[in-house]
């Protein structure tokens, strides 16, 4: 008699997990266009092809880009610890020289330099930009047909 009383208290809690766990999808109500406009965020065709949307346009600006005017700019700067050292020997430059040990250049240098550049013209970057209007117009296009 015990061993069926302390087995129908774990038999009902067994239950009671197992029919949680049943449970684990929710259910929706929606109206038609609600259905429509779930489909329409959830899809992943859809999300696809808006991404690809995002990057063609992405990459029409990109190309677009090469045809302004381009400006570069560089500074460098340079601190030598221990000056480059040469050893004069004796009387290199005369009888009296005594010779000895002579540093060139100098402790600190710096450097800069800048440059401009514009496209005048470039029948490549014409047909370039018009072949990437023209892939992000397929993929506006994808997306429609992907939508329907």
């Amino acid at each position: 008699m015990k061993k069926v009383f302390y087995a129908f208290p774990a038999l009902v809690c067994l239950l009671g997990f197992i029919s949680l766990n049943l449970s684990a999808q929710t259910e929706y109500r929606f109206t038609l266009k609600e259905a429509l406009e779930f489909g329409y965020e959830n899809n992943y065709d859809i999300l696809s092809a808006y991404k690809d949307i995002e990057a063609a346009e992405l990459q029409v600006k990109e190309y677009m880009a090469i045809g302004f005017p381009q400006v570069n700019a560089a500074i460098n700067y340079t601190d030598y610890i221990a000056l480059p050292t040469m050893i004069i020997p004796p009387g290199t430059f005369g009888p009296d020289d005594p010779g000895g040990e002579v540093q060139f250049g100098t402790k600190y240098n710096a450097a800069a330099e800048a440059t401009a550049s514009q496209l005048i013209f470039d029948g490549r970057y014409i047909v370039g930009v018009q072949a990437s209007k023209r892939f992000l117009e397929k993929s506006k296009q994808q997306f429609i047909k992907n939508k329907l």
